[in-house]
């Protein structure tokens, strides 16, 4: 019987680290600190604040408002929903495009670059050069958390082939697709009631053979980088750590950097959602992907229950999205397949 509690903490998790996040996103460490401490920032009582004013980024978006990591994540989910779980590349990318466009997230200024750059191109009908098509961000990474409600970690050729279509116009990469590799493979053992020890064990397993995937490129490994990190941090303190990510493994948009970052801060903080959100924004840069992943992580680690009410009121409150029945309705597509 599915545990519809992991289930449901999934996107939830993710929702609530995006949200979470957003308003830090591409501030350092300093201008991190400095905004906790002028709105009294207090994650059981003010969990969500407003962008600052002194923030270079200007978008519209409002406190506690998720950003393109739900909002493609959930785009991707009610495909799969509408095609039975197949995906055609073409048919995918044409869909995004129009989505976005309709959306208009490109002029609210909450699209990635990799994605944007596609799903303009795609509009205008325009042909691809290869480095058109190179992004190594990290929007496939996120958006591949929903592949954990419907694909069997088993199937793992198969697996790799479908993260690879999702990747073909924006992020054909061996960073990025090996990034999403292991975000899939993680949430999916999560679900499963996997232990943590399991867990990574696919993590590096599904990255290492997703590297093999995609554009070959210069950029570092994204699975090297994680298996480093995630050993090496067990000679630290918590505190060095997250020095030790943010001064020198970087928490940038890039999947190299914020998928690895994501992964330590849930090997650091497994069973404390509350510490891992703060973790994932205190380290600064992109801090709306880095918490929605580790919210996407502890979440479906651990089930609802790690999550504070008023957070999910509250986020449900100022975002539309039937989180919980999109969650339950991919399983379900999976179940009766």
């Amino acid at each position: 019987m599915a545990n519809y509690d992991k289930i449901d903490a999934l996107l939830i998790g993710l929702a609530l680290g995006d949200a979470h996040g957003m308003p830090f996103e591409m501030l350092n460490r300093e201008d991190v600190k400095k905004h906790k401490e002028n709105t009294n920032f207090n994650l059981t009582e003010n969990f969500f604040v407003d962008i600052p004013d002194f923030h270079f980024l200007k978008r519209d978006l409002k406190k506690a408002e998720v950003t393109d990591d739900t909002i493609l994540a959930v785009h991707l989910g009610e495909y799969l929903l509408e095609n039975k779980g197949e995906i055609n590349k073409e048919d995918y990318f044409s869909h995004l495009a129009e989505f976005i466009n309709d959306q208009k997230l490109i002029t609210k200024g909450v699209i990635g670059p990799s994605t944007g750059r596609a799903a303009s191109k795609i509009r205008r009908n325009e042909k691809f050069t290869v480095s058109e098509r190179a992004g190594f961000s990290n929007g496939l990474a996120v958006k591949s958390a929903v592949l954990a409600y419907i694909l069997s970690l088993k199937d793992k050729k198969s697996n790799l082939e479908k993260i690879k279509e999702l990747a073909y116009y924006s992020h054909f990469t061996d960073t990025a697709i090996a990034a999403a590799a292991g975000i899939y493979a993680a949430l999916a053992e999560a679900l499963a009631g996997s232990n943590l020890d399991q867990i990574f064990a696919s993590v590096f397993s599904y990255m290492e053979a997703g590297e093999k995937y995609g554009l070959q490129t210069f950029q570092p490994s994204s699975y090297k980088r994680t298996k480093f990190l995630l050993e090496y941090i067990d000679t630290l303190t918590k505190n060095e750590c997250l020095d030790f990510i943010a001064d020198v493994m970087g928490t940038g948009i890039n999947s190299y950097e914020s998928v690895p970052a994501a992964f330590a801060i849930f090997k650091l903080y497994p069973e404390d959602a509350a510490k891992a959100f703060a973790a994932a924004v205190d380290i600064g840069g992109d801090t709306d992907s880095t918490a929605a992943l580790v919210g996407a992580l502890v979440g479906a680690h651990n089930g609802l229950a790690i999550f504070e009410d008023k957070w999910i009121e509250e986020l449900e409150q100022v975002n539309s999205m039937s989180l919980k029945e999109l969650g339950r309705s991919l399983v379900a597509l999976r179940e009766n397949k």
